[in-house]
This record gives structure tokens, sequence and C-alpha cells, in this order.
């Protein structure tokens, strides 16, 4: 009978089955309760009587005991026997909790609401997070990208803008060009219709009074 592994796989289980209950796992949680329910009986049933009866003439024999809420962080001294027993009842309460109708069936519900609730809130925290975090990249690759081609960048507009700049000096001495032209050529056909019409008007006066007296010998 090896009663020192027994212990050990009575406090195994009992941690696995805080962990099934936190996890809502259902199947853990009747696997484990099924074995610490059968932990405890063989240990308290087979394993503390005999440690009991044979630690009884060295109980002056101390041990380190793990001590602690959560942590187990620091270490009490305690003989075999006050050890097994605090074991034993510790190992019975997780049985008696677990099993009790009155403030377990109300725990177990109040930690898989709350649990998966929160595990899931920091799942959507950590997806706003990695979002961010992807559009903070790609705009940091993005100014990478344009400061090391900025140079490049500049010089090819400034050699555009160059460009167009003298086309449009081109095009714009071509149209100043055509302007002059066709106001010169404009002002040429007013002058030649302008004088063309004062002469029509002065030879019209003139040729009037000769046609009249014409007219009038005859």
């Amino acid at each position: 009978m090896n009663a020192p592994l027994s212990i050990i796989e009575g406090a195994f289980r009992v941690r696995m089955l805080s962990f099934s209950l936190l996890l809502n796992n259902t199947i853990g949680y009747n696997k484990f309760f099924s074995d610490v329910y059968g932990t405890n009986f063989f240990v308290s049933t087979f394993v503390e009587p005999i440690i009991l009866s044979s630690m009884a003439n060295i109980e002056s024999t101390q041990i380190f005991e793990p001590d602690g809420e959560y942590a187990y962080d620091s270490l009490n001294i305690k003989t075999v026997p006050e050890t097994l027993s605090k074991y034993m009842t510790n190992l019975k309460y997780c049985i008696n909790r677990v099993n009790s109708k009155s403030n377990f069936e109300d725990a177990f519900k109040e930690c898989i609401n709350y649990l998966p609730n929160k595990i899931m809130n920091y799942f959507d925290t950590l997806d706003i997070a990695i979002i961010i975090i992807s559009v903070l990249m790609v705009l940091l690759v993005l100014m990478i990208a344009y400061i090391n081609n900025f140079e490049e960048i500049i010089s090819d507009y400034d050699e555009k803008i160059n460009s167009l700049c003298e086309n449009f000096e081109i095009d714009k001495e071509i149209t100043d060009k055509s302007i002059k032209t066709s106001n010169k050529n404009k002002i040429i056909r007013f002058l030649t219709y302008s004088s063309f019409a004062i002469a029509i008007f002065v030879n019209g006066i003139t040729i009037i009074p000769t046609i009249v007296i014409i007219i009038i010998l005859h």
C-alpha cells in the first residue's frame, strides 16, 4: 500500500476538480469528483489507521507543511498525525462542499457566468489591441516606404513640373502671338472697311449734286 502516493493523488484530484468547476468542464467535474470521493474513502478507511498506528510512537517527528490560501508560499512545522488529520479534514470538506446543495449551486452558477464573460472581454480587448497595432504597423511601413522613396518622388515631380512649365511657356508664347496677329488683322480689316465706307460716303456726297444738276439741265 503506497500511502504517500494516495495522499498526493487526493491533493491532485482536488485541484483538478476545482479547475473543472472554474472552467465549466462537466466531464472533468464528474470524473474528478468521483476520484476525490474514492480517494477519501480509501485514505480514511485504509491509509489513515495504518499511518496513525505506525506513527503513534514517533509523534515528536516534525515535517514541513505548505501553507497559504493560493500560492502555498510559506511553511508550517507539524507532526505527521497533525498533517494527515488536516489533510483528511480538507479532503472531506471539499467533498462535502461539492456535494452540498445549499451554496454550491449558486457559487457554481456564478463561476460559469462570470469567468467566460470575463475571458471573452479579455479576448475582445486583445482583438482591439491587435487591430490597432496592425494598423499602426501598416502606417509605419507606408511611412518608411515613402521616406525611402521621398527624394526620388520629389525629383520626378520637379522634372515633370519643369517640363510642364516649359511646355506651358511655349504654348503661352504661341497663343499670345496668335492673339496679337489676330487682333492686328482685325484692326487692318476694320481700317480697310472704314476707309472704303468713308470713300464711298465722300464720293456719294460729290456725285449726288452732279447727278441732280445733270437731271435739271436735261
